[in-house]
């Protein structure tokens, strides 16, 4: 078993972390409230689970939260996308595995002949899953 790595997230550098292992932690960082500054801990974070079955978590910058599914953010971190392909894989078909081993960056097309031939989906509900799938996430849920 490799030992897990951590690796600040693009465009949240000094903010949050992604692990190998598919963890996301905050980083200890200095903050303000009303009265001066503080110090806060970093840690790892709790996910959620979406209506699609996905790990998400809710991570902010700048005053600003917003809500992301976890296997992203590790492609994001730790995998290249050479090819620029919008959506990422899990491997083993398992939505809550976000291990790197278990993602790659795949086009819908892809995604879909990986439901048939080899997770045994068969195509008539492979359309019907992928649909659902993409419009995750495009819409980012």
């Amino acid at each position: 078993m490799n030992k897990e790595t951590w690796k600040d997230i693009p465009k949240f550098e000094g903010l949050y972390q992604a692990s190998t292992y598919g963890r996301i932690r905050s980083v200890s960082h200095i903050r303000r409230n009303g009265t001066g500054k503080y110090m806060q801990k970093g840690k790892v974070l709790n996910f959620n689970i979406n209506h699609s079955g996905y790990y998400q978590v809710r991570l902010s910058k700048n005053g600003k939260a917003k809500t992301y599914r976890v296997n992203r953010l590790i492609a994001l971190t730790f995998i290249e996308n050479t090819y620029n392909k919008e959506t990422v894989n899990h491997i083993d078909g398992n939505k809550l595995n976000n291990r790197i081993e278990n993602l790659e960056w795949a086009t819908k097309k892809e995604q879909t002949w990986h439901l048939h031939n080899v997770l045994g989906v068969p195509y008539a509900d492979c359309s019907k899953l992928a649909l659902k799938r993409w419009k995750n996430e495009y819409l980012g849920a």
